[in-house]
């Protein structure tokens, strides 16, 4: 961030006082690699801001908190800060909208991530984990830590395509893919908007999915829209099953009563950053939240703007196939119904 960004304005548009009030009260910074830090509390450095001298401002060297089981102390200038929206910026913006919103979601699982590992490590590195309302499988005994999904995961599970889970929850390093893991698709904090799509539907999504009879009879309503261009208006559509809605929201391996779970059939949906809290008549298990749950197939959550639609936008580039044909300039989807019905000259179906 710097002392030049942190300065840039005073009066109502002030980021000083932000930026101190967050420092006063121990609240997490995000760092440009996104990860959390709370940092440890310096008068002196208070007064170095609120003289605002951009020189001394940026040479200040902030400490971390330490936390428990930590033993070496972390440093910071004001360059290792994020430009987050709070202090002017949208943290991760390249320019590409699709290429944003996949760094900026990236750079809220490690958010995730860092907190549950915090979390687990303030409890002598490991802990039990409840989860309310996935049937039987409610306790995850001898967590140790959380991890993203990353390229060496996918290819363990023989997987090219990024799968629905974000985030692992793990009882074993050695093997993330255990059946008994928690498995997690995250969303970042904003309301349905901020799900982007809960899923794909074409051949690429699963066959289950693609095969689907409402997805069918979606991409061939569709086809009167095409032009040679590409899509000619936004169209959305509702969905009457709640099969489809259910494998497109928790994975294409979600199946009722289902008690294994994995990459393909994740646990729940966490949007925002997850908390944990003793759970009543359990020792030493605590409960897993985030700002928004929603546990495997439970889809009383999705209503109003987080109701499932079929949605289908131009994209250059993009495209579907319907009975071997192949259709381009048009993204298909399920999404939130908020994101979709307020597009300009939306057709409804």
């Amino acid at each position: 961030m710097g002392a030049s960004v942190l300065f840039k304005y005073t009066g109502v548009r002030d980021r000083v006082p932000k930026f101190i009030e967050k420092y006063e009260h121990a609240r997490p910074f995000m760092l440009t690699d996104g990860t959390q830090v709370v940092l440890a509390y310096q008068q002196s450095h208070v007064h170095v801001l609120t003289s605002r001298n951009a020189r001394e401002a940026n040479q200040l060297v902030f400490m971390a908190k330490m936390q428990p089981g930590e033993t070496k102390i972390r440093s910071f200038r004001l360059s290792d800060f994020a430009k987050t929206p709070e202090f002017g910026g949208k943290f991760g913006v390249t320019g590409d909208a699709a290429t944003d919103m996949a760094s900026a979601s990236l750079q809220y699982e490690v958010a995730v991530v860092n907190t549950i590992n915090t979390f687990i490590a303030k409890h002598q590195g490991k802990v039990n984990v409840h989860l309310e309302g996935v049937g039987t499988f409610n306790d995850v005994v001898g967590v140790i830590g959380a991890k993203q999904v990353d390229a060496g995961i996918k290819s363990r599970a023989g997987m090219k395509a990024d799968p629905k889970a974000d985030i692992i929850v793990y009882r074993n390093a050695q093997d993330y893919l255990q059946p008994d893991n928690i498995f997690i698709s995250h969303k970042k904090a904003g309301g349905p908007e901020a799900f982007q799509q809960y899923g794909g539907i074409t051949d690429v999504a699963g066959m289950n999915i693609y095969n689907h009879p409402e997805v069918q009879e979606f991409l061939r309503q569709l086809i009167p829209f095409i032009g040679e261009e590409g899509l000619v208006h936004p169209m959305m559509k509702s969905i009457k099953d709640s099969m489809l809605k259910n494998l497109s929201i928790f994975g294409p391996d979600y199946r009722p009563g289902k008690k294994h779970f994995g990459l393909q059939n994740v646990q729940l949906i966490g949007q925002g950053l997850p908390e944990f809290s003793p759970t009543p008549g359990k020792k030493d298990t605590y409960t897993l939240t985030f700002d928004h749950i929603s546990m495997n197939g439970d889809l009383s959550h999705f209503t109003q703007g987080y109701e499932p639609v079929f949605g289908a936008t131009f994209r250059e580039g993009r495209g579907f196939k319907y009975k071997g044909v192949a259709y381009t300039g048009c993204r298909v989807g399920i999404y939130p119904k908020a994101l979709i019905m307020n597009r300009k000259r939306l057709v409804t179906l």
